[in-house]
């Protein structure tokens, strides 16, 4: 035999056990497969569960369209709102584990048919089963018509997790012009009790110009005036009877000259003798007149205590009017600060909200060269700018509406896209909100951070001038240093 010949069967058997050895490792690096029946029942209880979320899908599409024509509270629609996006998270991790699941599931059939476990004749039968959901309605277990059916439902995922968050920032703004005393409220009851205190100033000054004896009486003077009268009177009780008994003996003796005035003038002597001791008797009486002011100085002296009570009053007006702004400004002070209390709540709950960066409109000019003749999806301006900084289309929704009745892809805004897993943007993320299956340019999620900033920043505002508020009433309260 040659040695040519001996050469070339020596490379044959090499490359025989090389072979070998490799199908060995092959057949150590495949895992445990499952028999076919097994894997035929895993497959149909996948695609029931596929076909489950699908009608889970249509559910929440109708739960969506009830609550925007509901008319529940703002609190209430938020919270159902919450509900929705977290349903809308939930079907769409199912339909990504469906669909990996599905493609492991469907890899396993040529495996068991290389290492002879099943026969191609064998799998075509299994799957010949008639599998159903409803009556006459035939379980879809095709794995491309399964692709393009969970295609379609993230597709409409996403819409409807578009459309929440529209839809969320609608309610959010209803529930701030309900329920947040953001600026108005508190500035309305500032002004409310300045309007107060003006008027009860005006009172006050008309009260010190007019007669106001009021005030004295009010303050409980009249009743230590009444007994210091009735002290008086009993200190003086021996002298006002002693002024009594002199005066009826006045009286009678009055009587007795006029009866003497009509007898006769037979008796003139005798009538003058007693006009004369008659007129001594009034002399005595009249001598004790000079004390009658004792009388009247204890009334000059209540007068004069009078007179000193009603000096008094002038102060009190002041001290009211003092202690009433002071119960004023502690009320202005309680409802400041329960102001900076909600602003400091609606930003600790703003700080909370996840947010990315603003959409930059004014840096998506094209510069590269071989991007000279891209056009935009919307405007489709040639080579100026990028479609995610469109100006002349703004608003999300209204892209989206572009979008979608143009027939672009989602992902990559190509109306020339075999749409799914087979775009070639299908991976990349969204710049804003780093999820998958919707382009940066179709986002909304800058819209909304937009928003939160502005509410931010208003916020901040209405706590800075509750804070300058909250200062002044302080000082003024020092100032008056009225104790309530």
């Amino acid at each position: 035999m040659p040695i040519e010949r001996v050469n070339e069967v020596e490379n044959l058997k090499e490359q025989l056990r090389q072979a070998q050895r490799s199908l060995h490792q092959l057949k150590c690096a495949i895992p445990i497969l499952p028999d076919a029946d097994v894997l035929y029942e895993k497959i149909v209880r996948t695609c029931t569960d596929h076909y489950t979320h699908t009608q889970a899908v249509t559910s929440l599409e109708e739960k969506l369209r009830r609550l925007r024509l509901s008319d529940k509270p703002s609190e209430q629609r938020l919270s159902e709102i919450g509900s929705l996006n977290l349903e809308i998270d939930y079907l769409t991790l199912q339909f990504r584990f469906c669909r990996s699941q599905l493609f492991t599931l469907f890899s396993v059939p040529p495996l068991l048919i290389a290492l002879d476990k099943m026969t191609p004749q064998e799998w075509e039968t299994l799957m010949r089963r008639p599998q159903e959901t409803s009556p006459n309605k035939p379980l879809v277990m095709d794995l491309n018509t399964l692709e393009n059916i969970t295609f379609d439902q993230l597709q409409a995922l996403n819409s409807l997790r578009f459309s929440l968050n529209d839809f969320r920032a609608e309610a959010q703004n209803d529930a701030d012009k309900e329920q947040l005393p953001f600026e108005g409220e508190p500035r309305n009851r500032l002004d409310s009790m300045q309007k107060f205190n003006l008027d009860i100033q005006d009172a006050v000054k008309n009260a010190l110009h007019g007669k106001a004896p009021a005030p004295v009486q009010d303050a409980g003077e009249g009743t230590p005036k009444v007994r210091g009268e009735d002290e008086i009177i009993r200190e003086n009780e021996e002298f006002i009877e002693g002024l009594i008994e002199s005066g009826s003996e006045h009286d009678d003796h009055d009587d007795q000259v006029s009866v003497d005035e009509d007898m006769g003038s037979d008796s003139a002597h005798d009538d003058l003798s007693e006009a004369e001791g008659s007129e001594e008797e009034p002399e005595e009486v009249w001598q004790e007149e000079p004390d009658e002011p004792e009388q009247e100085e204890p009334e000059d002296e209540d007068q004069r205590e009078l007179e000193d009570e009603d000096d008094i009053p002038e102060e009190f007006p002041r001290r009211e009017n003092l202690r009433r702004r002071a119960i004023q400004i502690e009320n202005e002070i309680r409802s400041t600060e329960q102001a900076i209390h909600n602003f400091e709540e609606i930003l600790r709950q703003y700080e909370q909200e996840p947010l990315c960066p603003p959409r930059r409109f004014d840096l998506g000019r094209i510069v590269r060269g071989n991007e000279r003749y891209m056009k935009c999806a919307f405007c489709e301006a040639s080579g100026i700018h990028y479609s995610d900084s469109c100006t002349a289309f703004r608003d999300p929704l209204e892209r989206r509406e572009l979008i979608r009745e143009a027939g672009r892809c989602w992902t990559c805004l190509e109306r020339m896209c075999a749409r799914g897993a087979t775009c070639r943007k299908y991976l990349t993320p969204c710049f804003y909100c780093r999820d998958r299956g919707h382009h940066s340019a179709l986002c909304d999620f800058p819209d909304h951070s937009d928003y939160i900033r502005t509410r931010m920043e208003d916020a901040k505002e209405g706590r800075r001038r509750s804070l300058n508020r909250l200062r002044d009433l302080q000082r003024e309260r020092a100032y008056l240093g009225v104790d309530l």
